[in-house]
């Protein structure tokens, strides 16, 4: 099974990739190559799904899948992960993930890299790994190193966003993971809490818990939701 999070035609898969690595390892007359799968002489078959648009019934349909690839699979979601994982469960069935980190709260991120589950594998590949680089290439990403830093560790390095581009904070969000400052700060029971609340019902709501410590300020919770009632945020922040 190949998939990924949004497939709405096959040209969005990866069946063209497989298609020309077939050709060129000489395996045109093993595989028989159709237009929404791949057939092999041995009874193996590839197909091509997306996962936004499966039921807790129809990915049952996935049961006899032994190999499963995800890609672009930073843009997988929790509920597509909660179906897809117990379904691919054949003997000796294994799951394959590649993808670009996007922003270390994506549910694959946290899922596989920093919460990886027993008996995975996770490699970070880059581009010192690629023996077939070009120096225009190089170029460009040393260029990138010395003129653009915070975008060079994103995009060359596979480093998580700070924050989403284009975001107001930016810059500002990039310097605070980068020095250091963005880390698990503990409750002091000894010290007032302050509220801080952006008011909303349908869009959202926004309440920050912070704590002042001499010159700092330290957020100790993020609450965030709609659309719901003042009383409820209350009890919660209680």
């Amino acid at each position: 099974l190949c998939t990924r999070e949004v497939q709405k035609s096959i040209a969005e898969s990866v069946h063209q990739l497989l298609k020309d690595q077939i050709v060129e390892l000489g395996m045109s007359d093993f595989y028989d190559v159709q237009q929404q799968y791949i057939r092999g002489q041995n009874g193996t078959q590839i197909s091509f799904h997306g996962l936004s648009g499966q039921t807790a019934t129809s990915i049952k349909s996935f049961e006899g899948t032994t190999l499963c690839w995800v890609e672009e699979a930073q843009t997988i979601s929790k509920r597509s992960w909660d179906l897809l994982e117990p379904t691919i469960r054949a003997p000796s069935s294994e799951i394959w993930v590649s993808f670009n980190p996007d922003m270390d709260t994506d549910e694959t991120y946290k899922r596989l890299v920093l919460s990886p589950p027993p008996n995975s594998i996770v490699t970070k590949m880059n581009w010192e790994d690629n023996p077939w680089r070009s120096k225009v290439l190089d170029a460009a990403r040393e260029k990138m190193r010395l003129e653009n830093p915070a975008d060079y560790a994103h995009i060359y390095e596979g480093e998580c966003r700070p924050a989403v581009d284009g975001a107001i904070y930016y810059s500002e969000v990039s310097a605070l993971r980068n020095s250091g400052r963005l880390c698990n700060v503990p409750y002091d029971p000894m010290l007032k809490v302050h509220v801080v609340t952006d008011l909303g019902f349908n869009d959202y709501m926004s309440l920050i818990l912070v704590q002042r410590v001499a010159s700092e300020i330290r957020v100790i919770r993020y609450i965030e939701d709609r659309p719901r009632h003042i009383p409820s945020y209350s009890q919660e922040v209680r």
